[in-house]
């Protein structure tokens, strides 16, 4: 990228809202964006940091006339039962079912390495008594896409290591809402153990 800065980071802020960020000029801006609405949220548990998010990032924008940051967001919170995704572009806010940040081409190649996942059908339960018994195993539809992006992930950061970009040790880290808790948790992939939560 000719020396240019990337920063694409998703951040926990709490048990119930992660924020996602992709900018190529303007990574602080976004993290510390992002640190003030982590602790506005501590303290006003009502506060939408969807809303204020985009509120903030249209003033950031108005207050650079040159070079303005490129930053771009991702808002999920999940109250209830009920998850929203906020996309926030050019300080703009738009609630939407699915949405991506940062490099388009970047994404129609993930797009074009995501391969259709064939997990076991069956599991085996050893009892505490020492019986087993054999189990079919019925993964959810957003379970599947989230093995199926994850491997294309994996592979698509492989295939950029040689154009000098890659991850950190050769782990991804992703966010999902845990199956058990039913909160935001980081989950952690790397190149020789692949967790699906």
């Amino acid at each position: 990228m000719s020396g240019e800065f990337h920063g694409l980071k998703i951040q926990i802020i709490d048990d119930n809202t992660a924020v996602a960020f992709a900018s190529s000029n303007a990574a602080d801006a976004a993290l510390t964006l992002i640190g003030q609405l982590a602790q506005e949220l501590v303290q006003n548990a009502k506060f939408d940091p969807a809303t204020q998010l985009a509120e903030r990032h249209a003033e950031l924008l108005a207050s650079k006339k040159s070079d303005p940051p490129d930053c771009e967001f991702l808002v999920l919170r999940i109250d209830g039962d009920r998850k929203r995704l906020a996309h926030i572009t050019d300080g703009v806010l738009k609630y939407v079912e699915r949405a991506y940040i940062g490099d388009p081409a970047q994404y129609r190649r993930l797009l074009e390495l995501k391969k259709p996942y064939v997990g076991p059908k069956q599991q085996t339960t050893v009892h505490l008594d020492g019986t087993t018994t054999i189990e079919p195993i019925v993964n959810s539809a957003g379970l599947v896409e989230f093995v199926e992006i994850g491997l294309a992930l994996q592979a698509l950061v492989e295939q950029r290591r040689g154009e000098g970009i890659g991850a950190i040790a050769g782990n991804i880290i992703r966010v999902v809402d845990a199956r058990n808790s039913r909160k935001l948790e980081y989950a952690d992939t790397n190149e020789l153990v692949f967790l699906a939560c």
